[in-house]
């Protein structure tokens, strides 16, 4: 039974709530945007959402769409019959026919106003808005709620999205006698339900990128913290030991080859601090961006390479959407990398990567998807292509941070980065935007058409 055609005005509605989550990280504004758009697209009386606890095995409401409504339970157990949890335990989508007794808030509400996990808290510290104050009423009031259907639909691994509608409405838009899962049938899902599924992917990615931020803020704070200890704890000592370093100089004649190592040690010890502060910094979210040629920022950065035997041939421009000073940055460390890995005088070419040339295609595949930077040096190993990347890696002494801050530069704009052999048998490292395909670069051409 697959009910009435879609009304353009949940289409529109639909349509505004998955363009609201798409820029959305904070989970109790995910939350409340949710349950309002899931009320008005499903038509439903009522809405909640449940959260799996530690180990999945409780659910717990954490928001709803009248806080003091007492139609759905606060905690729903692991192995429960209740549609919520059969809907988690993996049927995507559970459609139950249930009385208000069924629903009611029958379980313990000792600490039903701590409607959060430490997850939930963690990313709303900042956040105000009616669901802070979920307050559970006794169980008597659900005689007053009325029966209908509850359609509860899975949010991947983090909970569940539910909707109870009037049996009215219910009759007309969901059939208790179709199946949720609609995989091995011809027969088209209600009405609601494709609505649901829709709305219900949009809250997963909405709460899937929220937990990949919040981690991402986590390790940024820690680095952070970690290279400021050591930074201040090492540029104290190695100050005070090239002081004394020059005092000795100049009280002992006879140790000079000796003084000269310590130097070099010292020197190489401060490079490490400051490359620590300066990967530290490159690894933050770029947040402000601005529309620039891809051939000034390649100059900028170029002027103040100081090396007479490298040369630059910049191969086509085009405009993007960046950090100018930090995209700068990446491309002068490749440009050192190029140059310190070269035996005599380099050659390093940057131009524009166009996605791949069908019969088929399309305005939306026209433009560069991204740039390369190749030389002409030695190359790098072929086993060593995803390594090169990797924080520490180094082939001539170096501390390897280098190419670990294009990494977090380039991370850091939502972009990637990947090594290859170039056209002339040195390195070519890739930074594309992600959104079109590319043809692999060959040993004969480096435009990536």
């Amino acid at each position: 039974m697959s009910g009435p055609s879609t009304d353009p005005r949940d289409l529109g509605a639909l349509s505004t709530a998955t363009q609201r989550l798409s820029s959305m990280s904070n989970r109790r504004e995910i939350y409340e945007v949710a349950v309002r758009s899931a009320q008005t697209v499903l038509s439903a009386t009522h809405c909640g959402i449940w959260i799996a606890e530690s180990d999945s095995d409780q659910l717990r409401l954490v928001a709803q769409a009248d806080p003091t409504a007492t139609l759905f339970e606060w905690v729903i157990p692991a192995g429960s019959d209740h549609p919520v949890w059969t809907a988690f335990d993996g049927e995507d989508v559970s459609i139950s026919s249930i009385s208000s007794i069924d629903l009611a808030n029958t379980t313990d509400t000792t600490n039903s106003t701590d409607t959060t996990n430490s997850a939930d808290s963690t990313n709303s510290a900042d956040s105000t808005n009616s669901f802070d104050s979920i307050d559970s009423t006794d169980s008597s009031e659900a005689s007053r709620q009325p029966s209908g259907t509850v359609v509860a639909f899975r949010l991947g691994a983090h909970g569940v999205l539910a909707v109870h509608v009037e049996d009215s409405i219910a009759t007309d838009t969901i059939s208790t006698d179709s199946a949720a899962d609609d995989s091995s049938t011809d027969t088209p899902p209600p009405r609601s339900v494709q609505l649901g599924r829709i709305l219900a992917e949009s809250v997963t990615s909405a709460l899937e990128r929220s937990d990949h931020e919040h981690a991402l803020r986590v390790q940024r704070e820690q680095l952070s913290e970690f290279v400021s200890f050591v930074s201040h704890d090492l540029k104290n000592p190695l100050n005070i030991a090239s002081g004394h370093l020059e005092i000795a100089r100049s009280e002992c004649t006879g140790a000079v080859d000796s003084f000269e190592t310590i130097e070099t040690a010292l020197t190489r010890m401060n490079a490490l601090v400051e490359d620590l502060l300066e990967l530290a910094k490159q690894g933050e979210l770029v947040t402000d961006r601005s529309t620039v040629s891809l051939q000034r920022v390649a100059e900028q950065a170029w002027s103040v390479v100081h090396a007479p035997d490298a040369r630059l041939d910049l191969e086509g421009d085009f405009q993007t959407s960046c950090d100018a000073d930090r995209l700068a940055q990446a491309l002068e460390n490749l440009f050192h990398n190029a140059i310190e890995n070269a035996d005599g005088p380099v050659r390093i070419r940057v131009g524009p990567i166009e996605p791949i040339e069908t019969s088929t295609r399309s305005a939306a595949l026209a433009g560069p998807v991204g740039f390369y930077v190749a030389d002409d040096g030695p190359g790098i190993a072929d086993d060593a292509y995803e390594d090169v990347l990797s924080a520490g890696y180094s082939t001539t002494g170096s501390s390897g941070i280098g190419l670990t801050i294009v990494h977090r530069i380039v991370e850091a704009h939502g972009w990637t980065v990947s090594a290859s052999r170039s056209a002339d048998g040195g390195a070519r490292f890739d930074i594309t935007d992600g959104s079109k395909p590319v043809a692999v670069p060959s040993t004969r051409d480096d435009s990536g058409t």
